[in-house]
């Protein structure tokens, strides 16, 4: 082999070895260590897969070393995996129910929280005559669920409500956890990822909803879009929604004079409402447009939402009061 021969296949071999450390999937950062030690060469292979100020990054999930995020590929190859067209590859994201299983699965709020145990509950469906293998893997983050029950085989009589105990956690810890199953021809399904965090004094007292109002956007003027997110907490079967309106002392005082949404009397301009879920668990973001509008005007809002707590009384929480003007 010639030198020209070597040469090429030296500048080849380096372009590859380029390509594979800086696919764009994989993202790093550099820095220096608190004692003062020099970083590794943020280019190079050695110092991508060695260095352990670099953040490795798989969608919107981050790990601290390259074997890590191997590791993880490794044992959660159905998120990345073409589909049976055999067309579009998974983007990283939470996996969701696929239609060609013969089983379906949703994971529901977490009950009995101590402070070293809980109880993750599920709702299992499964064809008539089929049976499926069910277990939860759960761990202290969200990206790296490392613990798992032992499966349980369920049939189309037995299945629907399944609860499992888990117990050995540490107090104050939070906690997330997911359902999985796997039909008869090894098909899985996932349930949402859900979290609950364990007592400190082991009195196990539930945490109220954590409501946050968000900024708005897109405001023009006759319309905007307000936001908010809601995080049931301990508790379950949250109807969420907005009130918005042109009266800051009608939107502030929500929780104060009215029990529930279906209370709430709109009032023109002044006091608007609008349902946006009626049985939220676990966590999510909210977006709504309103329309109708006046321009040049200033409007208030919240969101909101109506639970039953631990007396089994419907509760109203709110978000802070946000505001916004037309154009």
């Amino acid at each position: 082999m010639n030198k020209k021969t070597l040469l090429g296949a030296f500048i080849i071999f380096s372009f590859v070895l380029t390509t594979l450390v800086t696919v764009p999937t994989v993202d790093a950062k550099q820095g220096e260590d608190s004692v003062g030690k020099p970083a590794f060469p943020g280019n190079s292979l050695y110092g991508r897969m060695h260095n352990p100020n670099f953040m490795y990054k798989w969608g919107n999930q981050n790990f601290g070393s390259f074997e890590n995020l191997l590791k993880y590929l490794q044992e959660n190859s159905h998120l990345w995996k073409k589909n049976k067209t055999g067309k579009t590859p998974c983007t990283f994201c939470e996996a969701t129910t696929s239609s060609s299983t013969l089983v379906n699965v949703i994971t529901k709020s977490a009950t009995n929280i101590d402070d070293d145990s809980a109880t993750l509950g599920a709702t299992v469906e499964l064809d008539e005559g089929e049976t499926a293998e069910v277990w939860f893997k759960y761990g202290t983050t969200s990206s790296k669920l490392t613990s798992e029950t032992d499966k349980v085989t369920l049939d189309d009589e037995d299945a629907d409500s399944y609860t499992k105990e888990i117990t050995g956690l540490d107090e104050n810890t939070r906690y997330y956890y997911r359902v999985v199953a796997e039909d008869e021809e090894d098909n899985l399904d996932y349930g949402k990822i859900l979290y609950f965090t364990t007592d400190e004094t082991g009195t196990s007292e539930e945490v109220a909803p954590t409501v946050t109002t968000r900024t708005p956007a897109e405001i023009t003027d006759d319309s905007a879009t307000i936001r908010g997110r809601v995080e049931m907490e301990d508790f379950e079967n949250g109807i969420v929604f907005f009130v918005y309106g042109t009266d800051e002392d009608s939107i502030d005082n929500i929780a104060d004079d009215f029990d529930t949404f279906a209370d709430i009397d709109e009032s023109g301009d002044e006091l608007n409402k609008a349902q946006v879920e009626d049985d939220l668990d676990g966590e999510a973001s909210y977006e709504h447009e309103v329309e109708d509008l006046d321009g040049d005007t200033k409007y208030y809002y919240r969101v909101g939402v109506q639970y039953e707590n631990e007396d089994g009384e419907d509760t109203l929480v709110l978000g802070e009061t946000e505001t916004l003007t037309t154009e």
